[in-house]
């Protein structure tokens, strides 16, 4: 049930932030359009998650390693893009290059940050499944990121940070 949902949502959700990225030249309004329709799939997928429960660990470990980053990483790509689309200097193409080199070096830096996990999700390893995508695990390790859980019934350790690497 919440597979079939969830892809349909997803599916709906990109038509929709294509859709509005050719039709929508301001930054800005394009910004807060995507945002609200990224937030509403979003919210629309927790009611699903607070409505059916997963049927073992298996699907809520592929719900919150695959599923939920995929709907996120949209919202952190549109922040991203927004705040490079209106960063950018005008003019001098050399300043531009010199802007652009700095958010790829931000970028780098992060995938350095969180080097264990991202070569965890270049992998597609499954080893620590258990500890990275299953709510309410409470472990201090060091394989772990430092990510506080604001939601506990729809985060785990490490959702946010694989739909930042897919966004990234």
């Amino acid at each position: 049930m919440i597979n079939q949902t969830s892809a349909k949502l997803l599916h709906e959700l990109e038509l929709g932030l294509e859709r509005l990225k050719a039709q929508q030249q301001d930054p800005l309004e394009r910004l807060v359009q995507s945002l609200k329709q990224v937030n509403d799939s979003l919210e629309k997928l927790r009611t699903l998650v607070q409505l059916h429960s997963f049927s073992d660990k298996e699907s809520e470990i592929l719900f919150f390693k695959c599923t939920k980053p995929a709907f996120y990483c949209h919202k952190i790509y549109c922040t991203e893009m927004y705040t490079i689309e209106t960063g950018l200097p005008f003019g001098d193409i050399d300043k531009q290059l010199s802007f652009l080199e700095g958010e790829l070096t931000y970028i780098e830096r992060y995938f350095k940050k969180y080097a264990f996990q991202y070569q965890y999700f270049k992998l597609d390893a499954n080893d620590l499944d258990n500890l990275y995508f299953l709510r309410g695990v409470e472990a201090q390790s060091i394989i772990l990121p430092n990510a506080k859980q604001s939601d506990q019934l729809f985060t785990t350790n490490c959702d946010y940070l694989f739909a930042k690497f897919k966004a990234f």
